[in-house]
């Protein structure tokens, strides 16, 4: 990595949108103050803040590794290693608690699984923040900037976005 001594910091800025945005992500100059009960989980932020936080994230997620790789990103190497979506799958499958009877069902799981594998869709591993909440979201005028990169990782991006949307315990 070039011996970085700071850690990456991803920003997108959107010229000429409104300053208003939601509570919930960080403001500039308060990142030190807690964020107020969530607005951006109940759907109150601006359409503009959004495409700020989006942009971000197609920014950041816009740096590509091979397909079939996974990985870690150190202050002074990345570690790749080789994914298998199926295998994972499986492996979230069979370590997931659910309920008694629905255990019945996991061997047509497995096998569902197994007959889909060559149709599940394959995406390009990309750079991950890894710890997507709305506290690492500072946004400002028509700019979203991603702070706190204590784990960056290289995997699938739908998992960071999706992150977004699980409450954070």
């Amino acid at each position: 990595m070039h011996g970085l001594s700071q850690p990456p910091v991803a920003t997108a800025q959107r010229p000429g949108q409104s300053q208003r945005q939601c509570s919930s992500l960080r403001r500039p100059h308060r990142s030190n103050v807690n964020p107020s009960p969530s607005d951006a989980k109940r759907g109150r932020c601006a359409d503009a803040t959004w495409q700020s936080v989006g942009e971000a994230f197609r920014r950041l997620h816009a740096v590509r590794f091979p397909r079939g790789l996974t990985g870690t990103l150190e202050q002074d190497r990345i570690e790749l290693t080789h994914h298998d979506p199926v295998a994972t799958l499986h492996e979230e499958m069979t370590a997931a608690k659910v309920l008694p009877e629905a255990t019945k069902f996991l061997p047509a799981v497995h096998a569902l699984i197994d007959a889909e594998a060559d149709r599940l869709p394959s995406t390009p591993p990309a750079l991950l923040h890894r710890d997507v909440n709305t506290e690492n979201i500072i946004v400002g005028a028509g700019t979203a900037t991603l702070i706190d990169w204590g784990h960056p990782h290289i995997g699938d991006p739908r998992a960071e976005i999706s992150a977004l949307d699980e409450p954070k315990l």
